[in-house]
């Protein structure tokens, strides 16, 4: 079976004889025609009978994924339960990333859906090595520019967009995560088959205009961040493997190269029409 899926500008080619479901909210990603890319990922997926515990140097264990690496490969160990057995493995080759090899074991049941199958992708690291954050927000899109609420969960992301949507009448593109990207000297973010309870996930991408860090307030304020606290604040809503040097150093200089380009404000609020006056009355010059 092969299957490709475009998400955040990457192309992904799955190439297996699983026959998995596919999962709802990956279906807007399927791409039918990808042979021009020359840019595609490669993901092929073999069985095996034994999975034996790597050699390469460790750099991390969490308490389901075990992750190494040397001079050549990144692999990462995929276990059942918390230090329990391996069932899957998953190996990039450092010398050619668009190659990506995928080894379950015969007798595993854990991978039948999307979802599953991209876990074992380890997206956040590919999206990493491929120069792409993922910042927890909402994304909506206004005047054809994107507009990013990032906030802690519980804080009002989902609030604010829906307001934006009844009020402005903006398009809600993820409620949860957007990918976020430099191409052609512009930034751009990317709708996610990832959106946690909004359920809302797009295949969209536009540009960004304006980040909005929200907190919830008793009256409604606004005002433009600085370089040192726009950094502060996107980098703590950022999704970083922070065992991971590769990682760590790449998110930084996106972080920093988006809040030099981009305007970042932090907006509190109360939910309720006032907030999304006050905030398209300060970012409206933005927008043209």
């Amino acid at each position: 079976m092969k299957r490709c899926y475009e998400i955040a500008n990457l192309l992904f080619e799955i190439n297996t004889d699983l026959k998995y479901h596919e999962s709802d909210n990956f279906k807007e990603f399927l791409v039918n025609n990808s042979n021009d890319r020359l840019d595609k990922i490669y993901c092929n997926i073999f069985y095996i009978d034994e999975i034996e515990k790597s050699k390469l140097d460790n750099i991390s264990n969490l308490p389901m994924i075990n992750s190494y690496e040397d001079n050549l490969y990144y692999r990462y160990e995929f276990l059942k339960s918390p230090n329990g057995e391996i069932y899957a493995y998953t190996n990039f080759n450092k010398k050619n990333l668009n190659y990506i090899e995928i080894f379950i074991k015969k007798d595993c049941n854990n991978v039948n859906n999307t979802i599953e199958i991209f876990k074992l992708l380890m997206l956040d690291k590919l999206f990493s090595l491929n120069n792409i954050i993922l910042l927890h927000s909402s994304y909506i899109k206004y005047k054809n520019k994107a507009i990013l609420f990032t906030a802690p969960s519980g804080t009002g992301k989902s609030t604010q967009a829906d307001l934006w949507s009844k009020y402005e009448y903006a398009e809600i593109i993820n409620g949860d995560k957007t990918a976020m990207q430099k191409v052609d000297g512009r930034w751009y973010a990317y709708g996610l088959p990832y959106a946690g309870s909004s359920d809302i996930f797009k295949n969209i991408s536009t540009q960004i205009s304006t980040i909005v860090v929200l907190r919830k307030g008793n009256e409604n304020k606004i005002k433009k961040l600085s370089l040192k606290e726009a950094f502060k604040y996107i980098y703590s809503e950022t999704i970083i493997n922070t065992w991971d040097e590769q990682f760590v150093n790449t998110a930084i200089d996106i972080i920093l190269g988006i809040i030099n380009d981009i305007p970042v404000y932090l907006l509190s609020c109360l939910p309720n029409q006032d907030a999304v006056e006050l905030l398209k009355s300060e970012i409206g010059g933005v927008l043209i």
